[in-house]
């Protein structure tokens, strides 16, 4: 402690049982008493608790520290009454992991916004050609657009399996066909009874 939060012997001597009250971040405080402490009762004699929180530093920021326990003598009632401990400071890497977590978090946000653009015009692609559709009397031409539309389902349904798979390159073959099939036959007249009979040999689709 005195290397890594600057304090000396005579301070700590002075904040004595009251050491982690007075430095210890408050919301970390809680957790270990709610959770540290509880391991405490739990653990075998010489058996490590591990865990990580904030100290305050004496220039007065907080600094994070990794932390081992281990209970080196009990009391009479088995409560810890001596325990022994290695500290380790690792405010950059937690600074760090930090700065991952959040940079991850701003690319997942960015990704669902564009994601939900993309499908949004499609969809209204769609849309556009199935009012087209109703409206067309030439049949060839219906058919022509109803074939496009068809296109774009597909795309839609293709783009929203890639959104949900943890690898945007690579895409199961028979995770895509299957779905697509079934709604190809939703689109038919309930009126017609089609059947379906699937034999399709998986193979990854790569990017």
């Amino acid at each position: 402690i005195e290397k890594v939060l600057g304090y000396s012997t005579a301070d700590i001597a002075e904040m004595g049982d009251q050491l982690l009250i007075k430095l210890m971040y408050p919301a970390d405080l809680k957790i270990y008493f709610e959770e540290t402490i509880l391991k405490y009762g739990r653990v075998k004699d010489l058996e490590p608790v591990k865990h990580e929180y904030r100290m305050l530093h004496k220039n007065g920021g907080w600094e994070w520290l990794d932390a081992s326990e281990l209970i080196f003598e009990r009391g009479i009632d088995g409560s810890p009454k001596r325990i022994f401990g290695v500290i380790h400071q690792i405010t950059e890497r937690r600074k760090s992991e930090d700065k991952i977590k959040s940079l991850f978090e701003e690319k997942e946000i960015l990704l669902k916004e564009v994601h939900h653009r993309i499908k949004n015009n499609m969809n209204t692609i769609k849309g556009l050609l199935s009012l087209q559709i109703e409206s067309e009397e030439n049949e060839s031409a219906r058919d022509s657009l109803a074939d496009a539309e068809s296109r774009v389902q597909s795309i839609i349904m293709l783009y929203d399996r890639l959104y949900k798979t943890d690898n945007y390159r690579e895409l199961s073959i028979r995770e895509y066909l299957e779905p697509l099939a079934e709604d190809i036959i939703g689109g038919f007249s309930s009126a017609v009874v089609v059947n379906v009979q699937m034999n399709i040999e998986d193979f990854i689709l790569c990017n």
